[in-house]
Protein backbone atom coordinates (compact mmCIF):
# COMPACT_ATOMS: atom_id res chain seq x y z
CA UNK A 1 0.00 0.00 0.00
CA UNK A 2 1.67 3.26 -1.15
CA UNK A 3 1.17 6.21 1.31
CA UNK A 4 2.51 9.70 0.38
CA UNK A 5 3.86 11.76 3.04
CA UNK A 6 3.57 15.84 2.60
CA UNK A 7 5.89 18.10 5.19
CA UNK A 8 4.42 21.22 5.13
CA UNK A 9 6.08 24.43 7.01
CA UNK A 10 4.74 27.82 6.76
CA UNK A 11 5.69 30.71 9.16
CA UNK A 12 4.82 34.25 9.63
CA UNK A 13 7.10 35.32 6.50
CA UNK A 14 4.77 33.11 4.18
CA UNK A 15 7.94 30.86 3.70
CA UNK A 16 6.72 27.38 2.47
CA UNK A 17 8.31 24.01 2.18
CA UNK A 18 6.91 20.60 1.03
CA UNK A 19 8.57 17.47 1.06
CA UNK A 20 6.71 13.90 0.35
CA UNK A 21 7.59 10.27 1.46
CA UNK A 22 5.58 7.21 1.06
CA UNK A 23 4.29 7.23 4.49
CA UNK A 24 1.70 10.37 3.81
CA UNK A 25 2.29 12.17 6.86
CA UNK A 26 1.08 15.72 6.92
CA UNK A 27 3.02 18.43 9.10
CA UNK A 28 1.78 22.36 9.22
CA UNK A 29 3.27 24.76 11.50
CA UNK A 30 2.08 28.73 12.09
CA UNK A 31 3.46 31.31 14.54
CA UNK A 32 1.90 34.53 14.87
CA UNK A 33 2.19 37.44 17.24
CA UNK A 34 -0.28 40.00 18.84
CA UNK A 35 -2.01 42.17 21.33
CA UNK A 36 -5.66 41.33 20.85
CA UNK A 37 -7.30 39.33 22.96
CA UNK A 38 -5.93 38.58 21.07
CA UNK A 39 -7.50 -7.86 13.86
CA UNK A 40 -5.28 -12.93 16.06
CA UNK A 41 -2.43 -14.43 14.09
CA UNK A 42 0.45 -15.78 15.41
CA UNK A 43 4.07 -15.47 13.97
CA UNK A 44 5.39 -18.74 12.48
CA UNK A 45 8.62 -17.17 11.66
CA UNK A 46 11.03 -13.84 10.82
CA UNK A 47 13.60 -14.21 8.56
CA UNK A 48 16.12 -11.73 9.87
CA UNK A 49 17.99 -11.63 13.18
CA UNK A 50 16.97 -9.93 16.12
CA UNK A 51 18.58 -8.23 18.81
CA UNK A 52 20.36 -10.94 21.31
CA UNK A 53 17.93 -11.61 24.48
CA UNK A 54 21.02 -11.92 26.46
CA UNK A 55 21.31 -7.91 26.07
CA UNK A 56 17.50 -7.27 26.54
CA UNK A 57 17.60 -8.52 30.30
CA UNK A 58 15.78 -6.66 32.46
CA UNK A 59 14.41 -4.34 29.42
CA UNK A 60 10.58 -3.43 29.44
CA UNK A 61 10.98 -5.12 25.38
CA UNK A 62 10.99 -8.68 27.67
CA UNK A 63 7.23 -7.38 28.50
CA UNK A 64 5.98 -8.46 24.57
CA UNK A 65 3.70 -11.24 24.97
CA UNK A 66 3.58 -11.15 28.62
CA UNK A 67 0.24 -10.73 30.34
CA UNK A 68 -0.82 -8.01 32.08
CA UNK A 69 -0.41 -8.95 35.65
CA UNK A 70 3.15 -9.12 35.01
CA UNK A 71 2.82 -5.53 34.47
CA UNK A 72 1.29 -4.42 37.15
CA UNK A 73 3.24 -6.62 39.42
CA UNK A 74 6.26 -4.72 38.22
CA UNK A 75 4.75 -1.23 37.74
CA UNK A 76 2.07 -0.62 39.72
CA UNK A 77 -1.45 0.41 38.76
CA UNK A 78 -1.51 2.75 35.91
CA UNK A 79 -2.03 6.49 36.67
CA UNK A 80 -5.03 5.58 33.51
CA UNK A 81 -6.43 2.79 31.28
CA UNK A 82 -7.41 4.33 27.92
CA UNK A 83 -8.18 2.50 24.19
CA UNK A 84 -6.31 3.06 21.37
CA UNK A 85 -7.10 2.95 17.37
CA UNK A 86 -5.06 -0.25 17.31
CA UNK A 87 -7.81 -3.15 19.58
CA UNK A 88 -5.04 -2.41 22.79
CA UNK A 89 -5.93 -0.46 25.82
CA UNK A 90 -3.39 1.90 26.50
CA UNK A 91 -1.94 1.48 30.45
CA UNK A 92 -0.59 4.68 30.96
CA UNK A 93 2.55 5.25 33.73
CA UNK A 94 3.52 9.24 33.58
CA UNK A 95 3.20 10.08 37.07
CA UNK A 96 7.00 10.77 36.69
CA UNK A 97 8.37 11.72 33.54
CA UNK A 98 11.49 10.00 33.55
CA UNK A 99 9.69 6.90 34.17
CA UNK A 100 6.94 7.58 31.44
CA UNK A 101 5.92 3.88 30.03
CA UNK A 102 2.70 3.31 27.96
CA UNK A 103 1.73 -0.68 27.82
CA UNK A 104 -0.40 -1.65 24.90
CA UNK A 105 -2.52 -4.60 26.12
CA UNK A 106 -4.78 -6.41 24.39
CA UNK A 107 -6.71 -9.56 25.64
CA UNK A 108 -4.86 -9.76 28.28
CA UNK A 109 -1.24 -9.55 26.80
CA UNK A 110 1.24 -6.76 26.17
CA UNK A 111 1.37 -6.15 22.18
CA UNK A 112 2.95 -3.01 22.38
CA UNK A 113 5.52 -0.73 24.72
CA UNK A 114 6.11 3.09 24.55
CA UNK A 115 9.14 4.82 26.54
CA UNK A 116 9.64 8.11 26.35
CA UNK A 117 11.31 8.53 30.02
CA UNK A 118 15.01 8.36 30.27
CA UNK A 119 15.29 5.98 33.41
CA UNK A 120 13.17 3.51 31.96
CA UNK A 121 15.41 -0.04 31.31
CA UNK A 122 15.34 -0.25 27.23
CA UNK A 123 18.52 -2.03 26.90
CA UNK A 124 20.20 -2.91 24.33
CA UNK A 125 19.59 1.17 24.08
CA UNK A 126 19.62 3.83 25.85
CA UNK A 127 17.36 6.58 25.56
CA UNK A 128 19.60 9.45 24.90
CA UNK A 129 22.20 7.74 22.99
CA UNK A 130 23.29 8.38 19.62
CA UNK A 131 22.35 7.11 16.11
CA UNK A 132 25.95 5.78 15.82
CA UNK A 133 25.74 4.14 18.79
CA UNK A 134 22.90 2.02 17.69
CA UNK A 135 24.72 0.14 14.53
CA UNK A 136 26.65 -1.48 17.90
CA UNK A 137 22.71 -2.65 19.39
CA UNK A 138 20.86 -3.91 15.84
CA UNK A 139 20.88 -3.92 12.49
CA UNK A 140 19.27 -1.01 10.80
CA UNK A 141 17.74 -2.38 7.74
CA UNK A 142 15.41 -0.48 5.16
CA UNK A 143 13.64 -3.88 4.25
CA UNK A 144 11.94 -6.23 7.09
CA UNK A 145 10.52 -9.22 6.44
CA UNK A 146 8.16 -11.81 8.59
CA UNK A 147 4.97 -14.39 8.12
CA UNK A 148 2.17 -14.50 10.41
CA UNK A 149 0.28 -17.61 9.24
CA UNK A 150 0.26 -18.16 5.50
CA UNK A 151 0.81 -14.30 5.41
CA UNK A 152 3.96 -12.58 4.00
CA UNK A 153 4.79 -9.01 5.04
CA UNK A 154 8.02 -6.78 4.30
CA UNK A 155 8.48 -3.11 5.28
CA UNK A 156 10.71 -0.98 3.39
CA UNK A 157 11.92 1.89 4.63
CA UNK A 158 13.35 5.56 3.56
CA UNK A 159 16.17 7.28 3.78
CA UNK A 160 15.00 9.87 6.47
CA UNK A 161 13.02 6.94 7.85
CA UNK A 162 16.00 5.05 8.54
CA UNK A 163 17.43 8.31 10.18
CA UNK A 164 14.58 9.21 12.15
CA UNK A 165 12.60 5.91 13.30
CA UNK A 166 14.36 3.12 12.24
CA UNK A 167 13.21 -0.70 12.61
CA UNK A 168 15.19 -2.74 14.42
CA UNK A 169 13.72 -6.54 14.91
CA UNK A 170 13.98 -7.26 18.68
CA UNK A 171 12.59 -10.85 20.34
CA UNK A 172 8.68 -11.06 20.22
CA UNK A 173 8.85 -8.24 18.13
CA UNK A 174 10.48 -5.21 16.80
CA UNK A 175 11.66 -1.98 18.14
CA UNK A 176 11.02 1.50 16.61
CA UNK A 177 13.40 3.56 17.52
CA UNK A 178 12.72 7.58 17.38
CA UNK A 179 15.61 9.76 16.85
CA UNK A 180 16.20 14.04 16.77
CA UNK A 181 18.17 14.20 13.04
CA UNK A 182 18.95 17.57 14.26
CA UNK A 183 20.96 16.12 17.15
CA UNK A 184 21.15 12.55 16.52
CA UNK A 185 20.13 11.48 19.88
CA UNK A 186 17.33 8.60 20.63
CA UNK A 187 14.19 10.39 22.44
CA UNK A 188 11.65 7.68 22.84
CA UNK A 189 11.02 3.71 21.72
CA UNK A 190 7.91 1.69 20.81
CA UNK A 191 7.97 -2.10 20.99
CA UNK A 192 5.48 -3.82 18.99
CA UNK A 193 4.64 -7.43 17.73
CA UNK A 194 4.55 -8.11 14.64
CA UNK A 195 0.52 -8.19 14.54
CA UNK A 196 0.44 -4.59 15.90
CA UNK A 197 2.88 -3.54 13.34
CA UNK A 198 0.65 -4.57 10.95
CA UNK A 199 -2.45 -2.78 11.60
CA UNK A 200 -0.51 0.38 12.14
CA UNK A 201 1.32 0.04 9.32
CA UNK A 202 4.02 2.90 9.52
CA UNK A 203 6.17 2.27 6.69
CA UNK A 204 5.41 1.13 3.28
CA UNK A 205 4.10 -2.52 2.96
CA UNK A 206 4.32 -4.89 0.54
CA UNK A 207 2.17 -8.42 1.36
CA UNK A 208 0.53 -11.15 -0.09
CA UNK A 209 -1.85 -13.00 2.04
CA UNK A 210 -4.67 -11.18 4.03
CA UNK A 211 -4.12 -7.69 5.56
CA UNK A 212 -5.28 -7.53 9.06
CA UNK A 213 -6.97 -4.72 10.32
CA UNK A 214 -7.48 -3.10 13.64
CA UNK A 215 -11.56 -2.96 14.09
CA UNK A 216 -13.33 0.26 13.35
CA UNK A 217 -14.22 2.45 16.04
CA UNK A 218 -17.69 4.24 17.12
CA UNK A 219 -18.26 7.63 16.88
CA UNK A 220 -17.75 7.32 20.64
CA UNK A 221 -14.86 5.42 21.20
CA UNK A 222 -13.17 7.53 18.28
CA UNK A 223 -13.67 10.71 20.96
CA UNK A 224 -12.61 8.93 23.78
CA UNK A 225 -9.37 8.38 22.16
CA UNK A 226 -8.96 11.77 20.44
CA UNK A 227 -9.00 13.39 23.95
CA UNK A 228 -6.36 10.94 25.09
CA UNK A 229 -4.45 11.66 22.47
CA UNK A 230 -4.18 15.38 23.40
CA UNK A 231 -3.43 14.31 26.99
CA UNK A 232 -0.65 12.28 25.64
CA UNK A 233 1.02 14.90 23.48
CA UNK A 234 0.65 17.73 26.00
CA UNK A 235 2.90 14.81 28.34
CA UNK A 236 5.52 14.36 25.80
CA UNK A 237 5.49 18.02 24.83
CA UNK A 238 6.81 19.38 28.36
CA UNK A 239 8.78 15.98 28.48
CA UNK A 240 10.74 17.16 25.57
CA UNK A 241 10.93 20.47 26.51
CA UNK A 242 12.41 19.76 29.67
CA UNK A 243 15.29 18.13 28.22
CA UNK A 244 15.86 21.18 26.03
CA UNK A 245 15.84 23.18 29.62
CA UNK A 246 12.11 25.03 28.52
CA UNK A 247 9.62 25.30 31.26
CA UNK A 248 6.54 23.25 31.33
CA UNK A 249 3.60 24.24 29.09
CA UNK A 250 0.46 24.43 31.31
CA UNK A 251 -3.26 23.06 29.31
CA UNK A 252 -4.91 25.74 27.80
CA UNK A 253 -8.55 24.90 27.31
CA UNK A 254 -9.41 28.20 25.11
CA UNK A 255 -6.63 27.59 22.87
CA UNK A 256 -7.71 23.05 22.87
CA UNK A 257 -10.92 24.81 21.85
CA UNK A 258 -9.97 26.67 19.05
CA UNK A 259 -7.44 23.76 18.20
CA UNK A 260 -10.01 20.62 18.12
CA UNK A 261 -11.64 22.70 15.77
CA UNK A 262 -9.40 23.29 13.26
CA UNK A 263 -9.27 19.81 13.30
CA UNK A 264 -12.43 18.94 12.73
CA UNK A 265 -12.83 22.00 10.41
CA UNK A 266 -9.94 20.08 8.28
CA UNK A 267 -11.08 16.23 8.47
CA UNK A 268 -14.41 17.47 7.49
CA UNK A 269 -13.79 20.07 4.55
CA UNK A 270 -11.38 17.97 3.33
CA UNK A 271 -8.43 20.12 3.65
CA UNK A 272 -4.62 20.56 5.30
CA UNK A 273 -3.85 24.19 6.11
CA UNK A 274 -3.63 26.69 8.91
CA UNK A 275 -6.00 29.28 7.10
CA UNK A 276 -9.76 27.88 7.17
CA UNK A 277 -12.21 28.41 3.85
CA UNK A 278 -14.77 29.57 6.89
CA UNK A 279 -13.13 30.41 9.50
CA UNK A 280 -10.33 32.18 8.06
CA UNK A 281 -6.79 32.47 9.66
CA UNK A 282 -5.18 31.27 12.90
CA UNK A 283 -5.55 35.17 14.35
CA UNK A 284 -9.26 35.00 13.30
CA UNK A 285 -9.79 31.77 15.01
CA UNK A 286 -8.26 32.84 18.48
CA UNK A 287 -9.86 36.01 17.97
CA UNK A 288 -13.36 34.60 17.62
CA UNK A 289 -12.88 32.60 20.55
CA UNK A 290 -12.03 35.51 22.85
CA UNK A 291 -8.02 33.97 23.15
CA UNK A 292 -5.48 36.43 25.24
CA UNK A 293 -2.21 36.02 23.44
CA UNK A 294 1.33 38.37 22.91
CA UNK A 295 2.63 35.28 20.83
CA UNK A 296 0.83 32.12 19.15
CA UNK A 297 1.89 29.41 17.56
CA UNK A 298 0.62 26.70 15.68
CA UNK A 299 1.04 23.36 14.65
CA UNK A 300 -0.74 20.59 12.73
CA UNK A 301 -0.23 17.31 11.28
CA UNK A 302 -2.24 14.89 9.90
CA UNK A 303 -2.49 10.76 9.08
CA UNK A 304 0.63 10.03 11.30
CA UNK A 305 -0.33 6.33 13.12
CA UNK A 306 -0.98 8.30 16.54
CA UNK A 307 -0.17 11.43 18.66
CA UNK A 308 2.83 9.90 19.86
CA UNK A 309 4.08 9.68 16.33
CA UNK A 310 3.24 13.00 15.10
CA UNK A 311 5.32 14.72 18.35
CA UNK A 312 8.09 13.12 16.67
CA UNK A 313 7.32 14.35 13.23
CA UNK A 314 6.87 18.23 14.86
CA UNK A 315 10.37 17.93 16.63
CA UNK A 316 11.89 16.92 13.13
CA UNK A 317 10.34 19.82 10.92
CA UNK A 318 12.81 22.96 11.52
CA UNK A 319 9.26 25.16 11.68
CA UNK A 320 7.68 22.83 14.03
CA UNK A 321 10.45 22.56 16.20
CA UNK A 322 11.01 26.07 16.59
CA UNK A 323 7.30 26.49 17.99
CA UNK A 324 7.81 23.35 19.98
CA UNK A 325 10.77 24.72 21.92
CA UNK A 326 10.09 28.18 21.99
CA UNK A 327 10.84 29.39 25.35
CA UNK A 328 8.36 32.03 25.05
CA UNK A 329 5.11 30.01 24.99
CA UNK A 330 3.62 29.25 28.39
CA UNK A 331 0.14 26.93 27.55
CA UNK A 332 -0.87 24.91 24.94
CA UNK A 333 -4.14 23.73 23.57
CA UNK A 334 -4.47 20.29 21.82
CA UNK A 335 -7.05 18.89 19.62
CA UNK A 336 -7.05 15.78 18.03
CA UNK A 337 -9.96 14.25 15.60
CA UNK A 338 -9.46 11.29 13.70
CA UNK A 339 -6.01 11.10 12.86
CA UNK A 340 -5.65 15.34 12.34
CA UNK A 341 -3.81 17.01 15.24
CA UNK A 342 -3.84 20.59 16.32
CA UNK A 343 -1.14 22.08 18.92
CA UNK A 344 -1.63 25.94 19.26
CA UNK A 345 0.84 27.39 21.82
CA UNK A 346 0.34 30.64 23.64
CA UNK A 347 2.08 33.36 25.20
Amino acid sequence: MDKFFKLIIVTIFATVLFAISPVLKDLYNEKIMGTKKDQNHQVENTFIQYTSAKNMKGSVAEYLGKNVADVIKQFGTPSRKQPSEYDYTWYIYDKDSSHYTQFGIEKGKVVTVFVAGDKINVSPFLIGEHYEDVSDNGSVNDKLSFSIHDNQYTFKLKPNELNERPLIPCKNGFAQLYFDRFTGVLLGIRYLDPKTLVKQRPYELIYTGKLINAKKLSSSEQAIVDREEERQILSLTNIYRARMHESNLKWNNQAAKVALGHSIDMVNNHYFDHNSPKYGTFADRLNKDHVVYQLAGENIAANYVDGISSVYGWINSKGHRENFYNKNFTSLGVGSYKKYQTQNFIK
